[in-house]
């Protein structure tokens, strides 16, 4: 039997690393899961992060999540922009925190959304997430 292993969230590792990396380089983007509720593009700049699946796994080691970063802007320009800073980060990202590896797979992809109005910006990346024991809960 292989051991009992679980794998972090990997949208919350995310989301705290781009949290924290952004905000080391005074962008004043916001980032989470989920768009804001009453988000308008002049509430400022906005990083979402949602995964796209786990297409590649090496239980009971690793899993290999698509991550995709979304960025909400005004403007074309700063939707491209931020993205581009989020995937230099998680490209470059070492290894640590969880985050075993990153690599980049697709954009800055733009488009629009109809809704708000803003303009957004996607750039998608292949993170390893390494497991964890899984401890049973107590009886």
């Amino acid at each position: 039997m292989k051991p009992l292993r679980t794998y972090p969230r990997v949208v919350r590792l995310v989301v705290t690393l781009l949290a924290t990396l952004l905000d080391d380089l005074d962008e004043a983007a916001t980032v989470a899961a989920n768009v804001p509720r009453h988000w308008t593009p002049t509430a400022g700049t906005h990083v979402q992060v949602a995964s796209d699946g786990v297409p590649e796994l090496d239980h009971p080691v690793a899993i290999y999540p698509t991550v995709r970063v979304t960025v909400w802007a005004a403007d074309p320009d700063e939707a491209d922009r931020v993205a581009g800073i989020c995937l230099g980060l998680l490209a470059g990202h070492p290894g640590e925190g969880g985050i075993g590896a990153t690599r980049p797979l697709t954009g800055p992809l733009p488009a629009r959304d109809a809704d708000t109005g803003a303009d957004l910006s996607s750039v998608t990346v292949r993170v390893t997430v390494r497991s964890v024991p899984l401890i049973p809960a107590a009886p």
